[in-house]
This record gives C-alpha cells, structure tokens and sequence, in this order.
C-alpha cells in the first residue's frame, strides 16, 4: 500500500507523550519491506511563570486607558489595535494551517478560509472613516477573540509547537489577550508540542510501545537493494545439508561484489537463520568469492518456517540506502536483508521458555545478571557467567567477536545484534540511532553484554561463544519495556 508519492510522510502519533518531563519515544516503521524505526526524545518544557505577564497586562491596560481618555485618540487607537488583532490572527492560523496538522501536510482549506475572512474584514477597515471605521475594528477584534479564545489551553499546557519558540509564542498570545480592555484581543491559536511531526522514515531496527497496537508505516522506495536468484526455490529436508545461495542486487541495479574485510565483527557478510518459534538458531559467516554470489551450507535441525537475517557490511558506502555505521572506521556500512526457508515436515511451534537466570550447553554452565529492568531504545549492560567444569571459561575469537548477542522478538522477528570484545578492540560498538553500546570482557569466564533493541515485547537473547574449539549457544527469553 503507498501511502504517499513522494520520499516522505508524516503521520501523528499519542505514544510520544511522556508521562514525566522527558521520555523517549520510538515508532516501528517499515522500509523497503524491512523493519526500522524513528527514535528520539520527548522533551516537555515547563509552563511560564504567569506573574510577570499580569504585571505587563496590568501596564498595558493603565496605557490604553490613559490614550483613550482623549477624545481625538480613541478612534485611532481602536482601528489600530483591531487591525494589529486581526493581523496577528490572521498570521498565527497560516501558521498552525502549516505546522500543525496531524496528518501532516498543509491546512489549505483552512488558509483559504482565513484569507476570505480576512479579506472580508479589510474591505470595511479601508474604506470607511470615523466612527464606522471604528465599528469595523471592533468586529474584527471580535473574530480575533474568537480565535484567541480556543487558544486557552495553552496555558494549561507545558509543551508547545510552532514554528516559534515556545516562549515567544506564548508571550504573544498573552500580549494579545491583554488588548481586551479596549479592543477585542488579537488572534491567538492553541499550541500544542507533537514532538517528531514530520518524520522521515529512513531507520534501521524496529520500536513501539504502550497497550495498543497502531499501524505500522510502510513507505515503499522505487529502487532498492534486494537479494536475486535465491535458491532453493522450494523446500529443504531436515537433518541433510542444503545448500543456500543468492546475489545481492543493490538499488542502481549493479551487484555487490567487494565486502568489508579485516579485524572486528563487523566484516563480510552474517547469516543468521531462525525458527519462527525462537526455538533453532544457525550463525554462519560464508565465504565470498569476487563475482558476488554468496553460498552457505546448513543443515536445518528440525522441519517449520525459518526466517534469514542477511547482515550485510559492503566495502564502501555506495550511497543513502546504506548509512556509514557511527563511530566506526570511515567507510563502514550495514544494512540486512530478509528471506524465507522451508524445511519441510510436520511443525509444530514450542513455546517460549519463562525467563531464567541460568542455561546449561555443551557442559558449560550461563549465568545471567542485570536483565531484569530492560527497556527499549535505551542502552544497557548484563552480564554473563560461563563456567566449564566448574572453571572459569576461557574465551576464542569467533567471527571477529569473544561473544555475538544476538536478539529476536517473539512473533515480529525484530533482530539486534550486539559483540563482546576485548579491552580496546575496534569495531565492536553496535548502534541504534545515535545511541551506542559496547560489550567488554577482561576475564575469563565473565562477559558483560551490551542489550539494545528497538522495540518493547518479549525477546529470546541467544548469546553465542566458542570455548575449546566448541561454538555454545546459551537462549535466554528477556522482557523489554
């Protein structure tokens, strides 16, 4: 479904409201068929003082009073405050009729209507003189406070939005409100913050929150990178090697061929194959010839859905459709594609284990601390026991990392990926937005992981080393705020 013609769409959305003076928020958006999400944060600012606009209002009214004692100044004062009225709003609903519409886009109907009165209003002003002319200020100070009126709340409010400062917005409509002593008061518009109207959705990793479940986004683009001749086109069999193999094409129809090499795990190209149930997790990182065909043999442990996480780090950034990774050596990207296997036979989902601290693997033991309060969007560390025998474990080198994090949510799929690494390593940071975390082990036997995923729900953390030449795979079922 498109949902709009051009690069970018707005949409309005209650899940930003924080219930404190700050909050984060993040919406689930989809990509080019691949899930994203827009993150940021909710900042609410504080009501103004009200006294020293009493005091301004109180000088105000004393000086219209004291011009209007004189006869010869009365007429002029009117015309000019109800013209300043009908000017200010006039100025203020072209404003709100631009900024803020919760659909996003530009209030044209209600610019035109406002034109109209406004115009209407102007005519009366122009043309006639004396006490008529005063008439017609009056009347049109009179619609200005119909709009100021609805504007009220604004003082109820501690967040604003406009294309002014909050601060001025709300001295302006305080000024026009202390105009009633002699004119009606000059148009004021109601403010309200919507923090991130107008986002644009070019994101990578998924995120929503609260009791509901709104729409998810989804914004097509008309070339994209995407993988070609995926093979097998059909079913694969249980327990026998099988043979996968695809191309990535990227958006200006080229294949990628050159890959980032060298230390670190955010090199080459991941596969990471899981069941839908959470219940089968396969890590590969093939080997990659230079004419851009990949091929990955696995054998598939049990029958039922699996999906591919295609984690792809090209040599250099051809373009916006793969962002450079922040903080890492200049030229890093990362984007990941998606795919489908079956294996056939009869499937029937297990459900998800309850969380537990502890997982045993290949005679190791997995103790998890730390995981208790984890929230989306928000950069946390837990941490890892693992002995072997009893002892500390001594921790290899497995694809770049001394430890791969690697996150599903139940249900949606959403994927995160996170690294331990030794002390001073590089490119072991993972990233959501502008927001970091690093994994880091200096003992043997201890891990302190890096958790960062992009949306509330219930996750499985499958946390993979390699200890003795062996690669274990502890599961852990987390549950994100």
């Amino acid at each position: 479904m498109r949902v709009s013609k051009g690069p970018r769409f707005s949409w309005h959305d209650h899940r930003l409201a924080p219930s404190g003076a700050h909050g984060r928020f993040a919406i689930p958006v989809q990509v080019d068929g691949r899930p994203g999400v827009i993150a940021g944060t909710f900042v609410r600012v504080p009501r103004p003082a009200i006294w020293p606009w009493l005091v301004g209002a109180g000088v105000f009214a004393v000086a219209v009073a004291s011009l209007a004692r004189r006869a010869p100044l009365r007429v002029p004062l009117v015309v000019v405050l109800g013209a300043a009225a009908g000017a200010a709003a006039l100025t203020a609903t072209i404003a709100f009729a631009v900024r803020d519409r919760p659909g996003g886009g530009v209030g044209w109907a209600a610019i035109g209507t406002a034109a109209a009165v406004a115009a209407a209003l102007a005519v009366p002003l122009l043309r006639l003189r004396g006490r008529r002319r005063a008439t017609a200020a009056g009347v049109t100070g009179a619609v200005a406070a119909a709009v100021a009126l609805s504007a009220l709340p604004v003082f109820w409010h501690g967040i604003v939005v406009s294309a002014l400062p909050a601060r001025r917005v709300r001295g302006r409509l305080r000024r026009r409100r202390r105009r009633r002593s002699s004119v009606a008061p000059a148009g004021a518009r109601r403010v309200r913050r919507l923090a991130a109207l107008g986002l644009v959705a070019v994101a990578a990793a998924g995120c929503g929150g609260g009791s509901s479940t709104p729409a998810t986004p989804t914004i097509p683009a008309a070339r994209v990178t995407k993988v070609i001749d995926f093979a097998p086109g059909g079913s694969v069999a249980a327990g026998k090697p099988a043979t996968i193999s695809f191309r990535i094409q990227q958006a200006d129809g080229s294949p990628l061929t050159k890959f980032r090499r060298g230390p670190g795990p955010h090199t080459g190209v991941h596969l990471i194959y899981v069941r839908d149930d959470l219940s089968t997790i396969i890590h590969h990182h093939p080997p990659l010839g230079g004419r851009g065909k990949i091929v990955d043999h696995v054998t598939f442990p049990a029958p039922g859905p699996y999906r591919l996480v295609i984690d792809v780090y090209p040599a250099s950034c051809p373009g916006s459709a793969t962002p450079a990774v922040p903080g890492a050596p200049a030229g890093t990207c990362n984007f990941q594609l998606f795919e489908r296997v079956r294996v056939a036979g009869a499937y029937s989902p297990r459900p998800l284990p309850p969380t537990s601290k502890a997982q045993k693997d290949g005679g190791c033991r997995f103790t998890l601390d730390g995981a208790a309060n984890l929230t989306a969007v928000v950069a946390q560390l837990v941490h890892m026991t693992v002995t072997c025998a009893g002892k500390p474990a001594t921790f290899q080198t497995y694809y770049g990392a001394l430890a791969h994090a690697i996150f599903f949510r139940k249900g949606s799929l959403d994927y995160f990926h996170t690294h331990v690494c030794e002390p001073g390593a590089s490119g072991c940071t993972s990233f959501l937005g502008a927001t970091r975390v690093t994994g880091r082990s200096a003992t043997p036997g201890k891990l302190t992981v890096g958790v960062l995923v992009p949306v509330a729900g219930t996750w499985r953390l499958f946390l993979q080393v390699e200890v003795g030449g062996h690669i274990l795979t502890a599961p852990f079922t987390l549950h994100v705020k």
